[in-house]
Formats: structure tokens, C-alpha cells, sequence
């Protein structure tokens, strides 16, 4: 039963994205910077009604009291553990504006890539070396200026839970150079929706914002804090 309700949902995902996009253009095009996110968010949240009323997947918020302490204090960096597509669907509802950290292949998706483009999310090309750090900075000092919390996976890939991923070098950098707090998120979502898995069970995901981490510390001492906050949360939520 799963198996048909994951190809279900699958097959509503991509239809019901087409056509909502496609419903919205005149929109984004009209205005990008104003219509471009509330598009996006609405796509998330779209997203979230069929997986919760197909598959039988939803969700619980913990932490929510450390998410509004963030927001109060301005742009925040949002810093999120990466198991699950779920994620990538779920976490930018939380936030009225945001811009997202991308691998850039993304901007190749057919209608989906036009509307990150137009939204200005911010695309991270691997191969590009010094010159992709550079952009990233640039990039992240334009949507803090425009009162944008900045949505990053810093550990760059999906992994299974109960395993600690590689952190990568970027979240540490734009700490240190965007000097607002980075707001770590920990959740489970891969247990019911598996990172190399089509299946999606049905079930209750937890997303638990954790206390800020405010500016000033070193950034070695900043990605250890990071990388412990995380990694323990996760761990008491498996």
C-alpha cells in the first residue's frame, strides 16, 4: 500500500507543480522579488498537503520558541540537518523571506529553475572552487540587506540517520562574515522518508529548532558547537 500511495504522491507532485507554476508565471514576472518566495513557500505548502493526505506523512514542531527568538533579532542563518527531500519541501514555510543555498544543476529543472532564478536563491557550483565561495558571500551579504533568513544544508548531501555528515567549510564562513545568528535545526525525517529511497512511509517527522548560536565565536569553535548541537539532537529524536 505505501508503494502505491509514494507513486501517488509522486505523480501529484510533478502534476500538480506544473500546474501550479505554470498558474503563477504572469505573477513572477510581474514582480519577481515580491512574488517569487510567496510562489515558492505556496509550492512547499502544497507540497506538504498532498504528502500529509496521500502518503500519511506529517509532522510535529519542536523548538518553536527558539525559531521566533531567532526571527525576533533580524535575518537569521538557518541551518538545517539534511536527511530527506522532506526537508527541502518543508523548511522554508516556516519563514515569511528567504533565500536558499542550491547546488547550481538546480537551475536546469524545467519551469521549477526560472522560478530560483527569479527568486534569487543562491547557487553553489562545486566545481567552480575559490570563485563559488565568493558568489556565496556576495550573494548572502545582498539577501541579509534585504531582511532574508538564509536556508542552508551544510552538510552539502542527504544522510541516514544516525550518521554524522562532513560539515562543510561555507555555513563557518558566512557565520563569520554575515555576523547574525545561525539558528540549527535537527529533524528525522529520514526514517519515514529514506535519502536514496522512492518509498515514503506514513508517519509523524520532527523538525526541532534548537537555541541560536549567536556571532562572535571563532569559526573552528562554531562549526564544533554546530556539528555537536545537531548531531546530539538528532540523535535523541531516532
Amino acid at each position: 500500500m505505501q508503494r502505491l500511495r509514494s507513486l501517488c504522491f509522486d505523480a501529484a507532485l510533478y502534476g500538480c507543480s506544473i500546474i501550479y507554476l505554470s498558474l503563477c508565471l504572469p505573477f513572477l514576472f510581474i514582480n519577481p522579488r515580491r512574488f517569487g518566495v510567496k510562489i515558492l513557500k505556496g509550492q512547499m505548502e502544497l507540497l506538504l498537503f498532498l504528502v500529509k493526505n496521500i502518503v500519511g506523512l506529517t509532522h510535529q514542531v519542536k523548538g518553536a520558541e527558539h525559531l521566533q527568538a531567532a526571527l525576533k533579532l533580524g535575518p537569521c542563518l538557518v541551518a538545517c540537518k539534511h536527511q530527506s527531500a522532506w526537508e527541502t519541501i518543508a523548511l522554508g514555510t516556516f519563514f515569511d523571506s528567504f533565500t536558499i543555498v542550491l547546488k547550481s544543476e538546480l537551475r536546469k529543472v524545467p519551469l521549477f529553475g526560472l522560478y530560483l532564478k527569479k527568486s534569487n536563491m543562491i547557487f553553489i557550483d562545486r566545481q567552480a572552487g575559490r570563485q563559488s565561495i565568493k558568489t556565496l558571500l556576495t550573494q548572502a551579504r545582498q539577501a541579509v540587506q534585504q531582511n532574508q533568513s538564509i536556508l542552508i544544508f551544510p552538510e552539502g548531501t542527504r544522510t541516514s540517520p544516525g550518521v554524522p555528515g562532513t560539515y562543510q567549510p561555507g555555513v563557518g564562513l558566512l557565520y563569520s562574515d554575515l555576523n547574525i545568528p545561525v539558528l540549527p535545526v535537527a529533524l528525522n525525517s529520514g526514517l519515514l522518508w529514506g535519502r536514496r529511497s522512492w518509498i515514503k512511509r506514513s508517519g509523524q517527522v520532527t523538525i526541532e529548532f534548537l537555541p541560536p548560536i549567536l556571532p562572535g565565536l571563532k569559526r573552528e569553535e562554531f562549526m564544533a558547537r554546530l556539528k555537536n548541537d545537531i548531531e546530539s539532537a538528532c540523535e535523541k529524536l531516532i
